[in-house]
C-alpha cells in the first residue's frame, strides 16, 4: 500500500494476499467460537 501511494501506481490484489486475509478471518472466527487465542498459519 505504501509503495502505491509513493509511486502513484495502482495496487492489485493477488491470490496470495487473498489467501492470507482468508486465514486471518478464519482465525478470528475460530478464536471467537473457542474463546481463546488461535494461531494463524
Amino acid at each position: 500500500v505504501v509503495g502505491s501511494v509513493v509511486t502513484g501506481e495502482q495496487m492489485w490484489p493477488t491470490f496470495e494476499s487473498g489467501h492470507h486475509i482468508t486465514q486471518i478471518v478464519d482465525a478470528c472466527l475460530d478464536s471467537s467460537r473457542l474463546r481463546q487465542w488461535v494461531s494463524i498459519a
